[in-house]
């Protein structure tokens, strides 16, 4: 409904929608159809996605840390800033955070045949399926190269969801023109697009002031690590799944690093990626966090460090509801109102991408050149691209 509602002219999307995440899209439709209006369905499906993306959390961590595991998710936000606000966001990543999780427990545990359902659903749900097969990929080397033990069907497995997902497709095979611009285009172009500030790297100041928490919550956990009892099997499992979670990390702090809208698989994966090592070490988090003659129970240590991320706690969720802030007298949806009457059908608009969610919300029965990322029209309409950004 997208494309015929907004008229994308000049766009690769206006003769063909080539749906780039086609059921993240079909998972609003139970709101809608049970008679939500579209921004609430849109909230409800962003909380069903985000406790989803939490119970997947806690579940991986609870046979590290038991119970403790539940306030995990509710911990990261806060520990970690830069990615808690991206996860606030209705977008695809949200769902796809859970899969990559999955796909990496997956692989440290040898369930190859579940990672072709894994990626069967990524594909249909995500446009970057070469990510999952890029970090599977990855892992099998390192597997092989590092331990010795090569497995093809780490590979095969994925491969074949994939593939089958990119046939079946309702739009295939015009997604594939989706899927390159987006993955070659888009980065080939990028110095040269109209695009917002997610795909920058951060500054070293900004990355520490928002994960000061996370970073030293971990170095307090690693300080107070005790020995467990376990045995040898246990160890190595435990070890196949540092492992990948190991690789995932490096994979998503190597992208955070070049692009901020990838820390909100980074803090996951790493922060699951240390418990696990600590599981194959036969260690666990212990009750003391000990520095020479210095001791606190482990608990006020991390309260403690909880402290030092107040401020920038506070300062960004002051910022967020500055943007969000409707105005004395509710002025921003009166303007969204008045532009809703002031436009009307079918009316031709040359508008900036970046307001597509007013559009979108308000005022439907515009016809837009470009409503989406500005290199689905600079690739096929150069011109059209220049004279509007001009």
């Amino acid at each position: 409904g997208v494309r015929s509602a907004l008229g994308m002219r000049a766009s690769d999307l206006g003769e063909s929608l080539g749906d780039k995440e086609f059921l993240f899209h079909v998972a609003m439709m139970p709101a809608i159809m049970a008679g939500f209006d579209s921004l609430t369905a849109g909230k409800l499906l962003l909380v069903v996605l985000l406790a989803f993306d939490a119970f997947v959390i806690a579940w991986l961590v609870y046979p590290i840390i038991g119970r403790w595991a539940i306030l995990l998710p509710l911990w990261l936000p806060f520990a970690a800033t830069q990615a808690a606000l991206r996860t606030v966001r209705l977008r695809p990543e949200t769902i796809a955070l859970a899969l990559f999780l999955l796909a990496l427990w997956a692989m440290g545990r040898s369930r190859f045949r579940w990672l072709a359902v894994i990626a069967f659903i990524f594909t249909l749900t995500y446009t970057a399926f070469h990510a999952l097969l890029g970090l599977c990929g990855f892992v099998f080397l390192q597997r092989g190269l590092v331990r010795g033990r090569w497995q093809p069907a780490m590979v095969l497995y994925p491969s074949l969801g994939a593939g089958l997902a990119l046939v079946v497709h309702p739009h295939s095979p015009h997604h594939l023109v989706i899927w390159v611009r987006q993955t070659f285009d888009y980065f080939r172009l990028k110095a040269s697009l109209d695009i917002g500030p997610e795909i920058l790297p951060l500054t070293t100041d900004i990355v520490l002031r928002a994960n000061i928490v996370l970073l030293l919550s971990l170095v307090v956990l690693w300080l107070a690590r005790t020995k467990k009892e376990t045995d040898a099997e246990a160890q190595a499992v435990a070890r196949d799944i540092a492992d990948a979670f190991g690789v995932g990390a490096l994979v998503f702090g190597g992208l955070f690093m070049l692009m901020a809208r990838f820390s909100i698989y980074f803090v996951p994966v790493l922060v699951v990626w240390f418990l696990w090592t600590l599981e194959s070490r036969g260690e666990k988090p212990g009750r003391t966090f000990e520095v020479g003659r210095f001791k606190l129970p482990l608990a006020v240590a991390l309260i403690l460090v909880g402290l030092l991320g107040v401020v920038d706690a506070n300062t960004q969720l002051r910022n967020y509801l500055r943007r969000t802030d409707a105005g004395p007298q509710q002025v921003v949806v009166q303007d969204h109102v008045d532009l809703s009457k002031a436009l009307p059908e079918g009316a031709h608009v040359a508008a900036n991408w970046m307001d597509t969610p007013v559009y979108l919300h308000w005022a439907p029965q515009g016809r837009y050149l470009n409503v989406l990322d500005p290199v689905f029209q600079v690739v096929p309409y150069p011109e059209i691209y220049r004279v509007q950004k001009a």
